[in-house]
């Protein structure tokens, strides 16, 4: 049992699921329960907007009356047909005018289902962001690994040879002392970096809602240079900022409808209706045709409603409307500067990420040509083993520095095109 439970394990391990960028990308934005959840919101605002256009629209009613009905005291009529009455009523009503309100309320659940969309598409781009961010920080985490691993290949390489040195008597003990240090030490490390790799990668699994006994295998994302063609114009991109601008819109419209219709409620109120009634009583156990029995009734109804007196409640709703207005307006004033301040520091941030990207970028061609030139001295012995070990330090610095400013770079744009309201379409290019 022990040994089939192992070939089960071993199988796992082997077979693990293999999950890429786009793949994951795909799983977010199908399983989120989060959009699943705005996604109700959506279509329940959509429903909303239907049903208030639906009050422009008259009503027709069928109802029927049927039962016993009696009088005390009871007359000598009643009690002869043995109180039973029956009765149809058929009414076509329309609301012609109601002081707008019907109108009013149409245009601002429009706009909230409009809103809802939107506010919809804002989640899903902050779910995107989130998910570049983690699978950013997962491929970088991932290319420290390998270049930690490429380190102490040469370490290893390096520690048995001036072990096997040291053994025949050919290197002095404080060179066999220093390597095996060294390479202690970058075993350590690299075990270090294992786990802070597998802690992003739980951490990943859990967003996209992958089990953590569940064995995938996740493919990072490499150096990629056609991304960074994807450099905004800065001088262009500052006339438009997308998505935000909509959304702030929409709730500004929303808010305006809300006002009207709140002072409406406290103002005069004008309404007309209309209605058109068809009767039919006693039409069961009468021995007369319907036509015979039958009433019609039609009214057109102009109302006007007028609050006199009220304690100064009307008085007190128009203060509270025009107050909640100006929390509003103040709201997003503030949402506003926010907004601006932090778009200035991406765009500082992108600005100086590229920067350091192309630095890092030159100087890690003169490392691999520095350490190449030291490699080959160390093992002519023209050059000391502190010498070789310096060197391939710094070669591992400045690659792990150029991946950081790579993902760096890259994670800065994300979130340009993230404050853009356009990151859906930027991400389909990873």
């Amino acid at each position: 049992m022990k040994i089939l439970l192992l070939f089960f394990i071993c199988l796992t391990e082997i077979y693990a699921q293999k999950l890429t960028f786009n793949a994951g990308l795909n799983k977010l934005l199908e399983e989120s329960k989060t959009l699943q959840i705005k996604s109700i919101e959506k279509e329940t605002s959509e429903l909303r907007s239907k049903k208030s256009f639906s009050a422009f629209f008259p009503k027709l009613n069928l109802t029927s009356t049927n039962g016993i009905k009696s009088n005390i005291p009871s007359d000598q009529d009643t009690r002869a047909e043995k109180p039973f009455v029956s009765g149809l009523n058929l009414t076509l009503s329309a609301n012609l005018y109601n002081n707008g309100n019907d109108l009013l309320e149409f245009n601002k659940k429009e706009k909230e289902k409009k809103l809802a969309i939107k506010e919809w598409e804002n989640l899903r781009n902050e779910e995107i962001l989130k998910y570049i961010d983690l699978y950013l920080k997962y491929s970088y985490q991932y290319e420290l690994v390998k270049i930690q691993k490429s380190q102490l290949a040469l370490l290893t390489k390096q520690h048995n040879q001036i072990k096997e040195s040291y053994e025949k008597g050919l290197k002095p003990y404080r060179t066999f002392l220093r390597i095996k240090t060294d390479h202690m030490r970058e075993t350590y490390s690299s075990k270090e970096f294992d786990r802070n790799l597998e802690d992003i990668k739980k951490d990943l699994k859990l967003q996209l809602g992958i089990a953590q006994n569940e064995n995938w295998d996740i493919i990072p994302l490499g150096i990629n240079k056609s991304l960074i063609a994807k450099f905004p114009d800065m001088k262009k991109s500052e006339q438009d900022d997308g998505l935000r601008n909509e959304i702030t819109n929409l709730k500004s419209n929303v808010n305006d409808y809300q006002v009207k219709l709140l002072e409406r409620k406290t103002g005069p109120e004008l309404t007309l209706n209309s209605g058109v009634d068809y009767n039919v009583n006693n039409y069961i156990k009468k021995a007369y045709p319907l036509n015979k029995l039958d009433k019609t009734e039609w009214n057109v109804l102009l109302a006007l409603k007028i609050n006199l007196w009220d304690n100064f409640e009307s008085s007190y709703e128009r203060k509270i409307i025009y107050a909640d207005r100006n929390k509003f307006i103040k709201e997003q004033e503030q949402g506003n500067n926010e907004y601006e301040l932090k778009k200035q520091k991406i765009y500082s941030k992108m600005e100086q990420a590229k920067t350091n990207f192309e630095m890092n970028e030159k100087l890690l061609e003169l490392e691999n040509e520095n350490f190449d030139a030291i490699e080959k001295e160390f093992y002519s012995g023209k050059s000391s083993y502190l010498d070789y070990t310096a060197a391939l330090k710094d070669l591992q610095k400045t690659k792990s520095s150029y991946s950081q400013t790579y993902f760096d770079l890259i994670d800065s744009i994300s979130n340009y095109y993230f404050y853009k309201g356009k990151i859906y379409e930027f991400v389909q290019g990873i």
